[in-house]
């Protein structure tokens, strides 16, 4: 761990489209969170490997291709949210509805609201603009942070981030605590 860089504790986590990409970053959570929920379209099927990080989990299968179903879902079993002091989501830049949801969800834990997009958010006027700008806006008391996934250099040219990039940057990022981090290279695919 880097100078600088907290090693954070929660008690409980919401985990939204976290069981591919960001499976190891779920376990660093789930090692530091007492109680764990993932919600992905295949949760109930989505292992860390783990028998004690598997026993916090929570599994909700959710697909967010329907907001109202999505958010009603969510509000039966997380009820007020008590205790929800994170929630980490890889969810869709078009899902603005869903996104703001979440975040009216959020409000009366003040949990913090970290979403995790991809390079083509960082154009200018893009997704990554315009959504801090909403969260400034409309969700101001909530810590709110993003993480953009760049690319990475190779001798073909720019590639994509593997899993475990992702995920360690991921880790990085909610370590270190800034409002933006970037995982990669901003370079952004044509």
């Amino acid at each position: 761990m880097a100078a600088g860089e907290l090693e954070p504790r929660y008690r409980h986590a919401l985990l939204i489209g976290t069981t591919g990409m960001l499976a190891a970053a779920s376990a660093w959570i789930a090692a530091r969170t007492e109680r764990v929920t993932v919600v992905a379209r295949r949760a109930p099927e989505f292992r860390l490997g783990d028998p004690v990080l598997d026993g916090r989990l929570e599994r909700i299968a959710a697909d967010y291709a329907d907001t109202d179903a999505f958010i009603a879902g969510l509000e039966v079993r997380l009820g007020a949210a008590a205790g929800l002091d994170l929630c980490v989501t890889w969810i869709r830049p078009a899902a603005h509805d869903l996104r703001d949801r979440i975040a009216v969800l959020l409000h009366a834990s003040r949990a913090r609201l970290v979403e995790i997009s991809g390079s083509r958010s960082l154009k200018p006027g893009g997704f990554a603009e315009r959504r801090a700008e909403t969260m400034r806006t409309y969700f101001a008391e909530l810590p709110y942070q993003q993480i953009i996934l760049g690319l990475r250099p190779s001798a073909s040219g720019p590639r994509t981030l593997s899993h475990a990039e992702i995920s360690e940057g991921t880790i990085q990022a909610l370590r270190s605590g800034g409002a933006r981090h970037l995982i990669g290279d901003p370079s952004r695919p044509s």
